[in-house]
């Protein structure tokens, strides 16, 4: 049998979680899947950085924006660590940046759009989708300070 505080055994268990925790978010139950998702948090540290992005939109899909910005800004330092121009580090600063947005914090919003846009231009090319949805949300961002 396996002993319970073994990595073993919270590798097995966070698989079912987040394996419930998506089955929850299909069937639209946000909340329990945010809860799953949070137990997974507290049982691993930074071995599953993707929970910190799954619970991140969990909470952005229940109007959490503000719990979402708390993952989002601890994930964006974990990713950032492992690979700092990385699809999903650029990703996660994408979405750090549409949550402080959603919150009227454009002016934190604003540079870290810059940032992925400058990556994503870099990596990805000028019109590749995700490119464009990053100059999208730079743009609305300065429109709604004004500065376009």
């Amino acid at each position: 049998m396996t002993d319970i505080k073994s990595p073993a055994f919270n590798r097995g268990q966070h698989r079912r979680n987040a394996t419930s925790a998506d089955l929850l978010r299909c069937l639209g139950k946000y909340v329990q899947a945010a809860g799953i998702l949070r137990q997974n948090l507290e049982m691993s540290s930074t071995y599953f950085i993707s929970d910190r992005n799954s619970l991140s939109d969990r909470l952005r899909e229940l109007g959490d924006y503000e719990g979402a910005i708390k993952i989002d800004e601890v994930t964006i330092l974990a990713r950032q660590q492992i690979d700092q121009e990385g699809e999903d580090t650029i990703a996660t600063l994408q979405s750090l940046a549409d949550n402080l947005s959603q919150v009227g914090k454009y002016q934190k919003a604003i540079p870290l759009y810059r940032s992925a846009l400058a990556t994503r231009i870099k990596t990805l090319g000028g019109k590749h989708e995700d490119t464009l949805a990053t100059k999208h949300n730079l743009a609305s961002s300065l429109y709604e300070l004004g500065q376009v």
